[in-house]
């Protein structure tokens, strides 16, 4: 006889999100921009085929620091033609930062992803 329990699925690192990081961005030695951001997630997963309205920003939540920002410039170069804006944020998490990046289009920023 064994005594079978059920597996339950661990949650997805998704449910585990804060629904707001303070963060901070800039030089210190010229100005430092801190800031809320707020985080928007729904329980379905968005068809890409359908006529869906969704952002053209991405957000990286967890880029390790030893990744420079070379590194990542180097990651994203097959997109730099469709990116309009890219900026690195902190939050108080040691060891990693978070990375906006604003695309031309809805479309571009689905393509990347």
């Amino acid at each position: 006889e064994s005594s079978a329990t059920p597996k339950t699925a661990p949650d997805s690192p998704s449910k585990q999100l804060p629904e707001q990081i303070s963060f901070f961005s800039g030089n210190p030695s010229v100005e430092i921009v801190h800031g809320i951001m707020h985080l928007y997630k729904t329980n379905k997963m968005t068809s890409l085929t359908e006529d869906v309205r969704r952002s053209a920003m991405v957000c990286i939540l967890t880029v390790p620091a030893t990744m420079t920002s070379h590194d990542l410039m180097k990651l994203m170069g097959p997109f730099n033609d469709v990116m309009e804006h890219m900026k690195i944020i902190r939050d108080s998490t040691p060891n990693q930062y978070m990375v906006l990046i604003k695309f031309s289009s809805q479309v571009s920023s689905d393509h990347s992803q």
